[in-house]
């Protein structure tokens, strides 16, 4: 749907059954874990500026994790990401509306009577966009690709939301993916790792970040912290 978004996940039992198909889908051994993953050292809690939109399971597990984490021995510090971080989730809006305008133009084209209401206000949002505004959306998402390194000096990994809350009621949608959409845009490795309840019981994530190409040490980083949740909320 958008060209320089669309991105392959994996959902799995745990992180290394995660690696492990990863590894095959890219034909990258390297990346399966084996044996006990490598504790963490310095790790980054990053709100990330779409902070406002976590409620109250999600605010608590994060806060759980970082106390959880650094009572296992990491460095667990706060930080903040630079000015042209908080303009990337408008941007990925943007990107993705015109690209998907794009690629299902012969659908919208064709057969619009048969599109979705909402998909189409997204896609109509698309085509009304400029090129000169595509461009400036492409070119901040490379500005904060070159920046992330700095963002993240000294820390092996970032740990961030993965959602506003626990899942919503109902199969009509999976949820607002509004702390997805800056990694994404970025092409980071990321991994949501369970292990933690909301106030009405049911699963509440978080999510491990890493740089750019560093897949790596991003699944060793989240098998760990894995790890330290399952001690600590082990049946």
């Amino acid at each position: 749907m958008a060209v320089t978004l669309d991105t392959v996940g994996v959902p799995s039992r745990d992180v290394q059954d995660a690696a492990y198909f990863v590894s095959v889908l890219t034909r990258r051994p390297a990346l399966r874990l084996e044996g006990a993953p490598e504790k963490q050292r310095r790790i980054g809690l990053c709100h990330t500026y779409e902070w406002p939109a976590a409620d109250e399971n999600t605010r608590t597990a994060l806060a759980t994790a970082a106390n959880l984490m650094a009572d296992a021995g990491a460095d667990v510090r706060e930080i903040s990401l630079s000015e042209p971080f908080s303009r990337l989730a408008e941007a990925q809006a943007l990107i993705i509306d015109i690209e998907a305008a794009r690629s299902t133009a012969f659908e919208l084209l064709n057969h619009r009577d048969k599109v979705s209401k909402k998909f189409l206000e997204r896609t109509d949002a698309g085509a009304a966009y400029t090129v000169d505004e595509y461009d400036a959306a492409r070119a901040l998402v490379m500005t904060c690709q070159g920046d992330l390194d700095d963002e993240m000096k000294g820390l092996s990994v970032l740990v961030c939301p993965s959602a506003p809350g626990t899942a919503p009621k109902g199969l009509d949608a999976t949820g607002d993916p509004v702390f997805n959409r800056i990694w994404t845009t970025l092409g980071t490795p990321c991994v949501t790792v369970p292990g933690l309840t909301g106030l009405n019981g049911l699963p509440v994530g978080i999510q491990i970040v890493g740089r750019v190409m560093d897949d790596p040490r991003t699944l060793s980083a989240a098998a760990w912290i894995q790890d330290v949740l399952a001690q600590n909320f082990s049946a």
